[in-house]
């Protein structure tokens, strides 16, 4: 199963989604979503995908550069810095 699912919340972020993981998935199993989606649909996807954490990123997160990620099992929230995701995922 993949540690982390990445979901594009806007247009915007659907590139950034996709160049983000495809960085990660050189050393972690990751997934993403190919095309915009609500959040709800996301979770859903994640979850069928039986990711560890979903990593949300739309405008308010671009603004931060950051990405919000949700443990799917437990529903804890945190916000982390795009740059510490390799890190956060060695952890795992």
């Amino acid at each position: 199963s993949p540690l982390m699912y990445f979901i594009p919340l806007d247009e915007e972020a659907v590139s950034e989604v996709i160049e983000t993981a495809l960085n990660l998935r050189k050393d972690y199993y990751v997934e993403f979503a190919y095309a915009k989606r609500k959040v709800g649909k996301g979770l859903q996807a994640a979850e069928k995908a039986g990711a560890t954490y979903a990593a949300l990123r739309g405008s308010s997160e671009r603004e931060k550069s950051i990405y919000q990620l949700k443990h799917l099992a437990t529903g804890e929230q945190q916000e982390i810095s795009e740059t510490d995701l390799a890190s956060f995922l060695a952890k795992l």
